[in-house]
């Protein structure tokens, strides 16, 4: 990465304004800024583009491009965001979580041959002091908890414009204050089409091929992902690879190979037809966890609907030479303890 230019603006939420940050060591904060803008700018999860409407940030942007210089922009989106999260804590006073102070570095450089102007609020940590002991707030080293915003510039001989918008939150979730409110952003895809587009991508390729290689592994990992996709809150297609696809383990491993279906997963995610992140719309997703499965010849066993978690309640058992299922029920466990002492059979 080379960084141009850059600012660090101390945003002060509570007041609603910024200022420029003046600290007394410089070494450390450039190190700390570099780290962190090298980290942010590999992690960035969905894609935007400006609100027609409205043209303050898009303009500061691209004063910053033009002028290849940070200059007085920096302290005009400082104040913007300042004043924005501002209104979001009075709105969520009743709240006991409020949006925290911090810092918001804005920067300028090239990464991979592409120019681009960086924004990022990385919150204050609260430590106890070594020297006093007093509980004090600072950039925290280990618990770094950021927004970004990537701007990448296309520059031509006649203009320059911004040619692609991404944005990334440390804690995977997609604060409207960000990226509407301060930013003024839309979203390139709608979490309903992300969720469709996500859901088919992986039906496709991941679940589809497994019925003919492993029709019980198909099964299972079709209930995973339904499970996973009907729970509501943030998607994240490395969580579904590392989490979801990841831990399971094959009824039959010599058909399917784990590493390749998460590589699989990579393939998809990099052909950017959805983001990588973000908030689920579970009705989208109209496949359901049901259906009869036969275990014996006297037995079925019937699922009437989908569940959370099915693999924490439905579990292979391999004991003694035996193989079968354990399901997690206290009904069931009372209906086991009657057949044992024969009360039913």
């Amino acid at each position: 990465m080379e960084l141009i230019d850059y600012q660090i603006l101390c945003i002060y939420n509570n007041v609603g304004n910024a200022s420029i940050a003046d600290f007394q060591e410089t070494e450390n904060i450039e190190q700390y800024t570099k780290d962190l803008l090298t980290r942010a700018m590999n992690q960035q999860d969905r894609r935007y583009k400006f609100n027609e409407n409205k043209r303050t940030t898009r303009e500061r942007v691209l004063s910053i491009a033009t002028k290849k210089s940070i200059d007085k922009f920096g302290l005009e989106l400082g104040n913007d965001l300042a004043y924005s999260e501002k209104c979001k804590n009075d709105e969520i006073k009743h709240l006991k979580t409020q949006i925290p102070v911090g810092v918001l570095i804005v920067a300028y450089g090239m990464y991979d041959n592409r120019e681009f102007v960086l924004l990022l609020k990385s919150d204050y940590d609260k430590f106890i002091s070594e020297a006093t002991g007093k509980i004090q707030s600072g950039l925290s080293l280990k618990n770094q908890i950021y927004k970004t915003c990537q701007f990448t510039i296309k520059r031509s001989a006649q203009e320059i414009e911004v040619s692609d918008i991404t944005t990334s939150d440390s804690t995977k979730r997609q604060s409207e204050y960000w990226h509407k409110d301060f930013l003024e952003l839309n979203p390139v895809y709608s979490d309903t089409e992300n969720t469709d587009k996500a859901y088919s991508a992986i039906k496709k390729n991941i679940l589809n091929p497994l019925q003919k290689e492993s029709p019980s592994d198909h099964r299972t990992l079709k209930q995973l992902t339904v499970g996973y996709f009907r729970q509501s809150g943030t998607f994240d297609i490395d969580y579904y690879r590392d989490e979801v696809l990841g831990k399971y383990q094959p009824q039959e491993p010599e058909r399917v190979n784990i590493d390749k279906l998460k590589s699989k997963v990579d393939k998809i995610k990099a052909s950017k037809s959805f983001d990588p992140v973000f908030n689920k719309d579970t009705s989208v997703v109209k496949d359901r966890i049901k259906g009869s499965y036969k275990l014996t010849d006297e037995m079925d066993l019937k699922v009437k609907t989908d569940f959370p978690n099915p693999q924490n309640i439905i579990l292979p058992f391999e004991g003694n030479g035996r193989k079968g299922i354990t399901i997690i029920s206290e009904r069931g466990y009372i209906f086991a303890q009657d057949i044992k002492t024969n009360k039913l059979l």
